[in-house]
C-alpha cells in the first residue's frame, strides 16, 4: 500500500474528472475534460453569496459615489433589500456603474454606520428603479480588512437576522 508521499498529487483529481467524463450521454470528441469536470462540481448558481442575506427594508440607507477631490454625485436614499456582512442589495432610482466604488451611510433603531465603503457588483432594472447589488470593500482584500467595520456589519447582519427568525 502507498504511503501519503508515494501518491500522487493529481491522483484523487484524476479519479474525479475520469468518474465525472464517464457520464452517460458525454461525446468524448467535442467536449474538454476539465470543463466537463468544472461543470459537474460547480455550482452554476446565479447566487454567488458566500452567506444567507437577510431582508432589512427598515434600514435607512444614503448612497455617494466615491469621486476624486471630494467631487461626488448628491447622496441617494435607497431602500434597502436585503444585506450580510459581506454585502447587501438595494433599490435605487438612478442606475449606477458596475465597479464603481461607493459610500454608505446606515441608519436603523440602534444602528448608525457612515461611510462605509462599497463597491457595485451589478445594476440591473427592477420594480420602479434599479436593484443595485453591493460587496462591501473591506472584505475584498487583507489590506483594507477592517474589524471595526466588520463587527458593526456583524451586529447589524445578526440582528435582521434574529428579526427574520
Amino acid at each position: 500500500m502507498p504511503t501519503g508521499s508515494q501518491i500522487p498529487p493529481w491522483s484523487f483529481f484524476r479519479q474525479a474528472v475520469d468518474y465525472y467524463t464517464s457520464m452517460p450521454g458525454r461525446i468524448p470528441d467535442t467536449t474538454s475534460t476539465i470543463r466537463v469536470m468544472v461543470k459537474a462540481m460547480t455550482n452554476y448558481s446565479a447566487d454567488r453569496r458566500i452567506k444567507d442575506r437577510f431582508s432589512a427594508s427598515c434600514l435607512r440607507v444614503q448612497l455617494r459615489e466615491r469621486a476624486f477631490f471630494g467631487r461626488g454625485k448628491q447622496p441617494v436614499a435607497v431602500t434597502c433589500l436585503d444585506l450580510n456582512r459581506y454585502g447587501m442589495a438595494v433599490l435605487c432610482p438612478r442606475p449606477v456603474d458596475s465597479g464603481a466604488h461607493l459610500f454608505l451611510d446606515i441608519e436603523g433603531k440602534y444602528i448608525s454606520e457612515s461611510r462605509i465603503d462599497a463597491r457595485v457588483v451589478s445594476c440591473q432594472p427592477f420594480q420602479t428603479g434599479f436593484r443595485v447589488s453591493l460587496q462591501f470593500s473591506y472584505c475584498l482584500d487583507k489590506k483594507g480588512y477592517s474589524r471595526a467595520i466588520d463587527n458593526a456589519l456583524s451586529r447589524i447582519e445578526g440582528f435582521y437576522n434574529r428579526f427574520a427568525s
